[in-house]
């Protein structure tokens, strides 16, 4: 590996500064999005052997679930390297950076580091053009190398699609977690909540702890049926486990996420007393984040229904659900909003809708996007006669629509930016997420 690095070196030595090549690899790692989502863990296994299998030179640990992966995955890397461990966190999709995805003690894979990273991966994919791997599976292994480059204790892994076939269960966790289980990817994963848990439950190893924070029935059920035939200790985390741990970070869903981060650390052997000096100084970007002050912008990963319900706290304290006639026309509630059409936007804007005075929407020009005439034909009807108050305008391009939120909700006005991580990437993200349309 050694002699690889050299080689990769001088290559980017001969590409120029670390910015050419950092933007020179994304192009390329971009061109493989042609390759789409593929299940199976043949193409990463055999791309890490490729490489020296650097997954096995650290522990690990996987976080799936529907909602509150990234947060958990965050929180529990935060404590472990508060502990003293050095810790690697991995997360997809990202928010601002695609650097942002590959972190060490909470600092970004830099952007030379990145492009060796990419190099290497990218060349060791030379030898697999019959069953080539795919974008998320080659930036898995960018993200082991950098870990076991940069010598982590621990590697905290986000899940991607499911848990079964996605790349990053080729590694063997110490400890697995289930954050939770809601109606989505129904095409790929199952359409009930049961068949979804038992294909996220496909990161448990036998014998190995699980940590969940699932609260539906079913797929409860599902998951401990799952332990049981592992003989793996299922730790059902709790909020109401935090008492006397402060969170600071915004957004009240956080509390089940951080039940679960300390309820892992704690089997690690990670002491309480780190544990609460780890929390209460967390923040995790884009989860209920506050931009801007006047007018007031808010911007969240909320994409899928389960989340749209988990925020309602937040909605009610930040944007008050009473109707324009009851409320201050001086500080309009402005939502700005887009999905991927494989969403259900419908209900997401159903239980948003009711916190707000008008509704901007806009599509990335991202392939998944959903068609803008018909997202507001839905919305138009997600609304119906439960909210005849509510403006809803179509502003296609995400900049414009920006503004236009911007304008409606004046300097005393409050928005809330929301629908898809990808018009979150598009709007605040750096311009290279621009070049995956």
């Amino acid at each position: 590996m050694a002699s690889d690095s050299r080689r990769v070196d001088s290559k980017i030595r001969r590409i120029g500064d670390s910015k050419t090549a950092y933007r020179s690899a994304l192009r390329r790692l971009v061109s493989r999005s042609r390759f789409g989502s593929k299940p199976g863990l043949s193409r990463i296994k055999k791309l890490l052997a490729t490489l020296g299998d650097p997954q096995k030179k650290f522990k690990c640990v996987l976080v799936a679930g529907t909602n509150g992966k990234g947060s958990t995955t965050a929180m529990l890397a935060g404590i472990l390297s508060c502990a003293g461990y050095r810790a690697g966190s991995y997360f997809s999709p990202s928010i601002f950076s695609f650097r942002e995805r590959m972190q060490v003690d909470g600092k970004w894979i830099s952007k030379r580091d990145f492009a060796k990273a990419a190099d290497e991966a990218l060349s060791a994919t030379r030898h697999m053009r019959d069953d080539p791997p795919t974008f998320f599976e080659v930036m898995t292994a960018m993200a082991l190398l950098h870990f076991a480059r940069k010598r982590v204790d621990y590697a905290v892994l986000e899940v991607g699609l499911g848990g079964r076939f996605d790349a990053t269960n080729i590694v063997e966790p110490q400890i697995s977690i289930i954050t939770s289980i809601g109606l989505e990817h129904i095409d790929v994963l199952g359409n009930t909540t049961a068949k979804i848990a038992r294909e996220k439950s496909g990161i448990v190893r036998r014998g190995r702890p699980i940590v969940c924070g699932v609260r539906d029935k079913a797929a409860l059920i599902e998951i401990k049926r799952i332990a049981r035939r592992f003989g793996a200790k299922l730790h059902i985390a709790n909020a109401s486990s935090l008492r006397g741990i402060s969170i600071k970070a915004p957004g009240s869903f956080q509390r089940a996420n951080a039940a679960m981060a300390a309820s892992a650390a704690g089997i690690i052997g990670i002491k309480p007393a780190v544990i609460r000096r780890s929390l209460s100084s967390f923040r995790m970007p884009a989860r209920w984040q506050k931009m801007r002050a006047r007018p007031s912008m808010i911007i969240d990963c909320c994409h899928n229904p389960p989340a749209a319900k988990m925020i309602q706290t937040d909605l009610k304290r930040d944007f008050n659900s009473s109707p324009p006639s009851q409320s201050s026309s001086s500080s309009p509630r402005v939502l700005l909003f887009s999905a991927m059409k494989d969403k259900d936007y419908s209900l997401v804007l159903k239980r948003l809708a009711p916190h707000f005075d008008s509704i901007v929407l806009c599509r990335p020009p991202y392939k998944r996007a959903a068609a803008l005439g018909i997202l507001k034909k839905s919305a138009q009807h997600a609304l119906g006669k439960t909210c005849p108050y509510i403006s809803i305008t179509a502003v296609s391009d995400p900049d414009k629509a920006l503004a236009y939120a911007r304008a409606a909700a004046g300097k005393e006005g409050r928005i809330l930016v929301c629908g898809s991580m990808y018009l979150l990437q598009y709007l605040f993200g750096e311009r290279e997420f621009r070049m995956t349309g």
